[in-house]
Order: C-alpha cells, then structure tokens, then sequence
C-alpha cells in the first residue's frame, strides 16, 4: 500500500527587497509555532503566502545555508513544533532588512491539501436521433418552412425530445427554457379574492390565464379556485396575432403521377397534359382558369369570399308611378 502522505506541504517565496510584508501571531510569542497572522497587500509575500501558513526557515538563495526553526529537515512536513519562537523569527527578520540582506527564501509551510477531486467527466455526447426522423423537417426548412414552423410540425407529430433538440440546433434555434416552478403567491391570493367578492370561478380562471402568468402560478390559481387547470398555454396581452384567412395544410408530392392518380384533383383540372390551351378560345380558358381558383378558395381559405352575384346588392324593387 502507498505511504500516507506527510500531513505538511512546504514551499519557499523569495523577497529581492523590502517590505516583507508579514504579520506573525503575536499572542502565542513564546510558541514556536511561528504562525502568519496576516500578509500586508503592499508586501513582497502578497499573493503567495496565506494567514494560518508557518515560518520555518530563512535562507539565501544564492547559497546551500538555510536556517531552519526544526533540528531535523524531515520534522518540517513530519508536523510538530520546532525550536525558535515568534519573537526569534521578528528578530531574525529585522536583522535580514536593516542589513538590506537581499534576496531572502522565506520557507514556509502549510497544512496539506487534499488531492483535488478528478475532474468531471466531459459531458455525454449528444444521444443518438434517427436521422431519417429528422429528414423531413429538415427537408421542410430547406424548401422554406421558417425553422419554428418545421419545430412546432416536429412536436405534434410526436418526434422525441432528444430529436427534437436536435432539430432545434440544426436549425440554429435555441432549446425552450424550463417552464418555471415557481409560484407568484400575490397573483394566486388575488384571484382567490376576486372569487370570493363573488366573481364566478371560471371567468376568474379566465381572466388569469389573459394575464400570461406561468403554468406553476396558473395550476395553483386554478386549485385555489377549485376548477381545472388549463392545458393550453397563456396567451399575453398583445401577443394576439391577426387571425389568418388560410388553413395550414400540408401534402405529400407525387412522382410522376399517372392519369388517373390526377383525375378529379386540383392538378388533374388545371394542369391536364391533353388540355388544348393553345387552340382554344379566349373564353373557355377564362371559365377554365376561373373554376381553378373558386377551387383552390374553397380548399384552403378558412372563409371563402363571396361571389360577386352574392356581393352585388339586389335591385330595388319596381315602383308604379
């Protein structure tokens, strides 16, 4: 088995001018422990040494003679007291500046530390996603989709979340934050209040979720007022969007469609190959053109317009004169 390790570390600073910048424990002055109270920031020990390390020698470097405050090197990281006092180590240190003794190695020691922890292991790489899952929202964005459009298609289709993150990086967008779990008790005391002055529990329910408050504080106004939590996220004042005149559809496209696959479809009446376009008249290719478009109305548009008969106001009725 590996030996333990020497409970001290020692190291060693070295001063090329005054001020040393050392405060000892003056109140244990017969020790000899020679414990550092303080270190001056203006000092040459600034930064190296910490209150609570110990003096054990004075040395200079450019020579083998230390003097050590131990009889034997090894007591030094072995622990225990040594042999000089504070008042010797004030002494020897004011005999080093008034001299001008410089360069001086101060040798210290501290209490050993312990080993740092291994550093963590470098996060996971990103799971595995089935790429042919991500293709098509990928295609999507490629032709187009804005990428929370290809998002948003991804997540009521059911893809992973993990693959979901992934789209998400792909297409430079940034993952959702974490939907908060803390509760604004105000807001809930508010609305229980509002309840209690008689206000149906409903439209109080209502009038919370109008104020965009989060799904934490939304699930506990909803259990104060004793109804169902909403399900749907809180749209905030302003954020209402114009309503759109068009449906959001989606279809596959087809390879070369023969023509009975185009029968009855939009393409098989606008876009037939056997049409006569170019010999037919004016007319018939304006009634062809104008069914194409009341089609295409009616399958994509939320409310389609009315006709020009049906907007056309009736004409007054006769009068006898």
């Amino acid at each position: 088995a590996a030996a333990a390790a020497a409970p001290y570390e020692r190291y060693a600073v070295t001063v090329e001018a005054a001020p040393i910048g050392l405060e000892l424990n003056e109140t244990e002055a017969e020790s000899t422990r020679v414990l550092v109270a303080g270190v001056q920031p203006w000092g040459a020990c600034a930064g190296q040494v910490e209150a609570g390390d110990e003096l054990v020698g004075v040395g200079n470097p450019t020579s083998a003679e230390t003097t050590l405050f131990f009889e034997h090197e090894a007591d030094i990281a072995a622990g225990g007291e040594g042999v000089f006092t504070t008042d010797d180590c004030y002494g020897l240190l004011s005999s080093v500046v008034q001299a001008d003794q410089f360069p001086v190695t101060l040798h210290f020691r501290r209490v050993r530390r312990a080993s740092p922890a291994p550093a963590a292991a470098a996060s996971s790489p990103r799971a595995q996603v089935d790429e042919e899952a991500l293709k098509k929202y990928l295609k999507m964005a490629k032709f187009g989709c804005p990428p929370e459009a290809a998002v948003l298609k991804a997540e009521t289709e059911g893809l992973a979340p993990a693959a979901l993150d992934e789209l998400r990086r792909r297409l430079g967008l940034e993952a959702p934050p974490a939907p908060s779990t803390k509760v604004d008790d105000a807001k809930v005391e508010e609305f229980t209040k509002a309840h209690k002055r008689g206000a149906p529990a409903e439209a109080v329910m209502n009038k919370a979720r109008g104020q965009g408050l989060d799904a934490a504080t939304l699930e506990a106004v909803a259990k104060a007022l004793g109804v169902a939590a909403p399900t749907t996220p809180a749209v905030k004042k302003g954020d209402a969007k114009a309503p759109s005149t068009t449906k959001n559809i989606h279809w596959d496209g087809l390879k070369s469609p023969s023509v009975q696959q185009r029968k009855g479809s939009l393409w098989g009446r606008s876009g037939r190959r056997n049409r006569e376009s170019l010999g037919a008249r004016a007319h018939t290719l304006f009634d062809e053109n104008e069914s194409a478009a009341k089609l295409l109305e009616e399958m994509f548009a939320t409310a389609p317009a009315k006709s020009a008969a049906a907007a056309a106001p009736a004409p007054a009725p006769a009068t006898d004169d």
